[in-house]
């Protein structure tokens, strides 16, 4: 799965998980916070607690 846009593609669908909403840089790309053998983590925020995490 790739969450990188395309060139020539509309604005990708927000990605959720849970109650997060995973943010996006303003080219479109994925806020990729960091990358390890456990996964991936990203920017998001707390649709529920109002908080960034």
């Amino acid at each position: 799965m790739t969450d990188e846009p395309q060139a020539g593609a509309s604005v990708p669908p927000d990605l959720k998980f849970a109650h997060y909403r995973v943010l996006r840089r303003s080219d479109g790309s994925t806020w990729e916070l960091g990358r390890g053998s456990m996964g991936v983590t990203y920017k998001a925020f707390d649709s529920c607690g109002s908080t960034w995490r």
